[in-house]
């Protein structure tokens, strides 16, 4: 659980992106991705994911199951030394119209 802007590195955390709509489609198909970026204060990478989506990137996935899809994306941090806050960024894109949804905020990682 999030409070107050501040997680526990033990437990796993759930972003989601409900209600996206408004992909390009190509035969039938869409291909969305998401890069997601998690830097301390210092600028060290925490967590780096360019393409977490890579396979529906690649594949493409039914446009019809896309729009019922939430997209969770599971966060689980490793012990590491780092200096809070911690900035979190997302970006959601469909790589046929280059249209992106960006998301980012500040964490307090708590070991």
């Amino acid at each position: 659980m999030v409070r107050e802007g501040k997680v526990d590195a033990k437990d796993e955390y759930v972003l989601m992106f409900e209600g996206l709509s408004g992909l390009q489609a190509k035969d039938g198909l869409v291909y969305p991705a998401l890069m997601m970026d998690i830097t301390d204060s210092l600028g060290k990478k925490v967590l780096h994911n360019p393409n977490l989506l890579q396979e529906l990137t690649d594949n493409g996935m039914k446009e019809s199951e896309f729009l019922e899809s939430k997209f969770p994306v599971t966060i689980r941090f490793k012990p590491y030394e780092l200096v809070n806050p911690c900035v979190l960024k997302a970006v959601f894109e469909d790589r046929l119209s280059g249209k992106k949804i960006h998301v980012d905020g500040l964490i307090h990682i708590q070991y």
